[in-house]
């Protein structure tokens, strides 16, 4: 982590802001394994119904499963539907 975003993490945390915000992280909302809801992300990399690739602030998300379909996609973010089995991620 470099210098600029230990300052803006030792902010976040001094003035309890949201970290996703300010610090480009991304925001999951997993509902059941059906749906997910992915704030934050900066395009999408894969995309077929078992895996999809997804950018974001230093890597990539990885989402798993059967069926899976883009419901939803818009500048920030986006929502998945399908089966989904495994969440990784690929940090740089």
């Amino acid at each position: 982590m470099g210098r600029k975003e230990k300052t803006k993490t030792k902010l976040t945390e001094m003035f309890n802001l949201p970290k996703d915000v300010i610090l480009n992280f991304p925001r999951l909302v997993l509902v059941g394994n059906l749906e997910l809801l992915i704030e934050n992300h900066r395009g999408i990399i894969y995309y077929t119904p078992e895996l999809i690739k997804i950018r974001i602030y230093h890597g990539l998300l990885l989402v798993a499963g059967k069926g899976l379909i883009i419901e939803e996609l818009q500048k920030d973010d986006l929502i998945i539907n399908g089966e989904i089995n495994d969440l990784s991620f690929e940090l740089d």
